[in-house]
């Protein structure tokens, strides 16, 4: 009797020692499991750089954004796309470390720290699902490659945007001798000139257009039905369709006279 109950014993404790080992490889599964998805992510999240005889890339994905400032020299381009990262392409790889980017409330900004006099050439591509505000501060090259958009606004500082953009509205700023070319359409654009900017629009076809200049900026549009227009005398209009026109600034009528003043195209 007492062997039948010393077996019966060891049984049960080989079965609760087998229950806790299936409990303990469960548990250590999960625990790994975790370690690696963690581990995955941050890797996810870490630079990738590549280097070559004449060129180093840096690849980082990078939290969601859809507004973009610019606060370097060099070529930037962006790119619509279903991942948000960052690639910057330099012949130095010692340029990267003076290039700071972050996202923050759900902008890029991407600022250059170096100061000298003869910077090394950088070229940034962007991704994301989309944007719509472009801040340029510094005379770089911005190219939208054929951006979709019901809303784009952009703000250029003696740089120059360009590109393809299908827009329901896009409202364009330029300052000290800034440079726009776009083409594609738009079916309400705005553009505001200061200071010797130009604005080559022929490409793009808008609906109505508010065009507003000073100090010699330049305008080329192709108009589908009307232009809304506030312009100094010093300010040049080009413009193609059979748009009607319409002045903003009543004190502009005895200056302009006959709207022969403005070319068509």
């Amino acid at each position: 009797m007492s062997h039948k109950n010393s077996t019966m014993k060891t049984s049960i404790k080989l079965i609760l020692a087998l229950f806790a080992t299936i409990v303990l490889i469960s548990l250590s599964s999960v625990i790994m499991a975790r370690i690696y998805a963690e581990k995955a992510k941050k890797q996810k999240l870490l630079p990738v750089i590549v280097k070559t005889k004449s060129q180093t890339t840096l690849e980082k994905r990078v939290d969601y954004f859809n507004e973009v400032l610019i606060n370097v020299y060099g070529k930037i381009s962006y790119i619509q796309s279903d991942t948000e990262k960052i690639v910057i392409k330099t012949a130095k790889r010692s340029t990267l470390f003076n290039i700071q980017y972050e996202v923050r409330d759900s902008m890029m900004i991407i600022t250059r720290m170096d100061t000298v006099s003869v910077p090394v050439p950088v070229e940034i591509i962007l991704y994301s699902d989309s944007i719509n505000s472009v801040q340029v501060k510094t005379p770089a090259s911005f190219t939208l490659n054929n951006l979709r958009v019901s809303m784009l606004k952009c703000r250029i500082k003696a740089g120059l945007l360009q590109g393809v953009v299908k827009a329901g509205e896009l409202d364009l700023t330029g300052t000290d001798s800034a440079s726009y070319s776009i083409s594609g359409t738009a079916e309400k654009l705005r553009m505001n000139g200061m200071r010797y900017s130009e604005f080559n629009m022929n490409g793009c076809e808008a609906g109505d257009a508010i065009i507003v200049g000073n100090t010699n900026s330049r305008f080329e549009v192709r108009v589908r039905d009307t232009i809304y227009f506030d312009l100094s005398n010093d300010c040049k209009l080009d413009y193609a369709g059979a748009p009607a026109f319409i002045n903003l600034n009543i004190n502009q009528e005895e200056r302009f006279g006959k709207i022969d003043q403005f070319q068509r195209q």
